[in-house]
């Protein structure tokens, strides 16, 4: 779901919140400000302080608590998103803290992948399950837009972000099999 929030964070706020021109570009880059920030981290920390496949395990963790907690959070936004300019806007901030959550992890993920790679497989094998990693991560950049589009036309009258809710509990319970998949190993 993190690849479809990347895409349509000012798309999402005008339809679920009714949120102004500055505040869809101010969250945009408040997402990718975060989004680098993890990035950065992830990257330092990551080898030398924890294992790749410990620290993605936590990521996947994480993932999945931010997008199960902003899917709960959309279920509980009044019916038209803001109730006045006051309250919508701070729906709204609420709604930016959860899905930079989501975006840090889906992040630190990205990072990841070649160490994870590494950890698992070893560098003989590298080359082609990167390219099957990298691949399914692919997949995932086309679907979460695709799908997060159709829950916002879902949601195209802007009285009820329930469609929207609906996507990213969903992508939550995806991130809970992802996480299973990876304890089972």
């Amino acid at each position: 779901p993190g690849y479809g929030v990347k895409y349509i964070i000012s798309p999402m706020m005008a339809n679920v919140f009714a949120a102004s021109g500055t505040l869809q570009a101010t969250a945009s880059c408040i997402f990718l400000v975060g989004y680098a920030a993890a990035r950065l981290a992830s990257g330092l920390v990551a080898g030398p302080c924890v294992s790749a496949c410990r620290f993605t395990g936590g990521l996947i963790v994480a993932m999945g608590f931010a997008c199960a907690a902003t899917g709960v959070f959309l279920f509980c936004v009044p019916r038209s998103g803001r109730i006045d300019a006051r309250d919508g806007d701070a729906f709204a901030w609420v709604f930016v803290a959860l899905i930079v959550c989501l975006g840090a992890a889906l992040a630190g993920l990205k990072v990841m992948i070649p160490l994870l790679v590494l950890d698992i497989a070893g560098p003989a094998n590298l080359p082609l399950l990167l390219g099957l990693m990298l691949s399914s991560t692919g997949v995932a950049a086309v679907l979460g837009p695709v799908t997060s589009w159709m829950a916002l036309a879902a949601n195209s009258d802007g009285n009820s972000p329930s469609a929207v809710a609906a996507w990213f509990c969903g992508g939550a319970g995806l991130t809970a099999v992802a996480m299973l998949l990876h304890v089972a190993k």
